[in-house]
């Protein structure tokens, strides 16, 4: 951890964001995910937390662009709080994979997305879920919480371009108030932060946001120990995000159209 980083004041901003995005992430979560809670759930990491938080805090905090990702090499470290990874297979399969308390805490399978016939499989994947599957390929789904079904579907939660399009403006006006947050908080740091620290900093948010979103119900994600609810008890046929997510369609041109200095590229794009 860099040492001029206050977790204290980075724990309070999550709580303040979190509460200023929740009304209009419940009205979201109502309106256009109903019986989608995984997807839902991986919509908020990615397009929410990952793209819209992540430009405001590039934003201001003046992050250059050499900065804003990670190299693909260090997709497995363990130790950074906060991770979304982004592996594109062809021009309309992208897998989005988070990482987090919680949430696909055991990196090391991070390497295996690469594998030749987990590309394969990915590759295979058309607009209604279905794939071909392979013997190690099933394994490496496996070991991201997912599988195939009898039909030849994949569980992981898919995101059809088309239908983020038409929420665009949604998830846009969720972050207005947050990215208002943000912005104060980079005045009240006079922006002194380094790139390393603003890096970091957004890695520590990241993760308190997220554990405040699972504390509101917001987000369907297993608890940890120290978010541990009794009643989930009794909810074992209840589905949780994973950390895994399938982008479907136009991705390199929809990230031209919609998300300024987000490109994704080559074989793997690693966010912070």
């Amino acid at each position: 951890m860099i040492k001029l980083i206050n977790t204290k004041e980075l724990q309070v901003l999550a709580s303040e964001v979190s509460e200023a995005g929740f009304p209009l992430l419940q009205a979201m979560k109502q309106n256009c995910f109903e019986k989608q809670e995984t997807c839902f759930t991986a919509s908020v990491g990615f397009v929410g937390i990952q793209i819209l938080l992540w430009q405001e805090w590039i934003r201001s905090f003046s992050v250059s662009e050499n900065m804003r990702s990670v190299a693909v090499e260090r997709a497995h470290d363990d130790t950074m709080p906060w991770l979304c990874y982004a592996v594109p297979y062809n021009k309309s399969v992208l897998l989005v994979i988070m990482s987090t308390t919680g949430v696909l805490e055991n990196r090391r399978v991070f390497k295996e997305l690469l594998r030749p016939s987990f590309r394969q499989m990915m590759r295979s994947l058309n607009h209604d879920g279905k794939v071909v599957g392979y013997a190690k390929a099933n394994e490496i789904l496996l070991n991201l919480g997912h599988d195939i079904t009898k039909t030849g579907n994949i569980t992981t939660p898919i995101l059809h371009l088309e239908t983020l399009e038409k929420q665009w403006n949604g998830w846009v006006s969720s972050t207005i108030e947050p990215q208002k947050r943000i912005q104060s908080y980079a005045i009240s740091k006079d922006h002194a932060f380094t790139e390393n620290e603003a890096v970091e900093s957004f890695r520590v948010f990241s993760q308190f946001l997220w554990l405040q979103l699972v504390q509101r119900n917001i987000i369907a994600t297993r608890r940890t120990k120290k978010w541990y609810i009794p009643r989930l008890l009794n909810a074992a046929s209840k589905e949780y995000f994973t950390g895994c997510l399938i982008i479907y369609g136009e991705h390199k041109k929809f990230w031209e159209n919609q998300v300024a200095n987000s490109a994704i590229g080559g074989e793997g794009q690693a966010w912070v």
